[in-house]
């Protein structure tokens, strides 16, 4: 749970690790880019001492290929062996734009096949306070994602016109929690979401986003929300066709200029399940985003990311069509909208129906 408020940002990193049960002793390694939030950077290692953790450092220089950046990590690398050797990695994520650690590659599954905890910290301060998880978060979140994984078909509708039919036989849910308290785990801390891969080539329907919506920093900041309709068929698991007026048409564009099959087609798709996240504002951030309580994010791109763990990780098969660096993923959230596994209802026009989901 988190502790009383104080102003020293090491109590709440302390907190944070504390959730994901960090020992004495354990090996555990901090992990940036050449970038990163320093006060954050700087409270994990207080806290990590403090609870006497064997902590290391590690800075990922950037690296390039002729103009361009390439993955930090590259397998077989010495990076990689020191991530192997720890217990639990904590990523600070960056603090401008370079090429960044991505989750949709084979040296992250690498590290954590081996039984590596790796927990991002995705937000600064602020954030951290704002959405750390409580046990009601955690527990919905959990069994939410339970039911996904259960699930053969999942369906959502909206009044604006949404019918899309999903199908995903053998994919695990994916829960994300900001906890990461057993071998293998990946999380994001600030985040509360429950999301699945579906089968690549079983979408059937069509998916509306509406004023209001979010098709994320296609449109720049998150909290530029969409001002017209923008509805997405689809077809054997891809979209043929954007219907709209500007906005569709520059989103049509926009995947035909990236020209990266994979685009077309859905990485995960989920609900939101933190209570405390925002829609808009000035500190609507991608956890905001992404968790919305009773939203449905559907992202478009990228979903090989697995781990060993039954609630972590994605299990697709849509690969990455070209070099690093690639867009992960486009698409974004919706709101009112309802959703069902197998027939249950889970969501109604964007309020969660199940009381033990709640």
């Amino acid at each position: 749970m988190m502790p009383q408020r104080t102003d020293d940002i090491s109590d709440l990193c302390e907190a944070v690790l504390s959730l994901s049960k960090v020992t004495a002793g354990e090996r555990v390694c901090l992990l940036t880019t050449h970038v990163f939030d320093e006060r954050v950077l700087d409270g994990f290692r207080i806290a990590l001492g403090r609870l006497g953790a064997d902590a290391v450092r590690l800075i990922l220089p950037p690296q390039t290929a002729g103009p361009g950046w390439v993955n930090p990590i590259q397998l077989g690398s010495y990076a990689e062996r020191i991530l192997k050797g720890a217990n639990m990695v904590v990523r600070v994520n960056t603090t401008r734009t370079v090429a960044d650690v991505s989750m949709y590659t084979q040296v992250v599954r690498e590290v954590l096949f081996s039984g590596v905890r790796w927990l991002d910290v995705n937000g600064e301060e602020l954030l951290m306070r704002r959405l750390f998880p409580t046990q009601a978060l955690i527990a919905r979140t959990r069994g939410g994602a339970e039911r996904m994984g259960k699930a053969q078909t999942l369906r959502i509708t909206s009044p604006a016109g949404t019918d899309l039919v999903i199908r995903k036989r053998g994919r695990k849910g994916h829960a994300q929690i900001g906890v990461v308290d057993e071998p293998g785990r990946w999380d994001n801390f600030g985040f509360g979401l429950v999301a699945c891969a579906p089968e690549e080539d079983q979408t059937q329907g069509r998916v509306v986003f509406d004023v209001g919506d979010s098709l994320g920093l296609f449109q720049g900041p998150y909290h530029n929300l969409m001002n017209e309709r923008v509805t997405f068929h689809f077809e054997e698991g891809k979209i043929v066709r954007v219907e709209g007026g500007n906005l569709a048409r520059a989103y049509e564009g926009y995947l035909k200029k990236m020209n990266r099959p994979e685009h077309c087609r859905i990485a995960h798709i989920g609900w939101g399940t933190h209570d405390r996240a925002t829609w808009s504002g000035p500190s609507f951030t991608v956890g905001d985003w992404e968790s919305y309580y009773g939203n449905v994010m559907l992202h478009l791109g990228h979903n090989i990311f697995d781990t060993p763990v039954a609630n972590s990780g994605l299990g697709g098969r849509n690969k990455p069509s070209a070099d690093w660096p690639i867009p992960q993923h486009s698409g974004g959230v919706i709101l009112g909208h309802s959703l069902w596994l197998d027939g249950e209802q889970i969501l109604e026009e964007g309020r969660i129906v199940p009381r033990d989901l709640q």
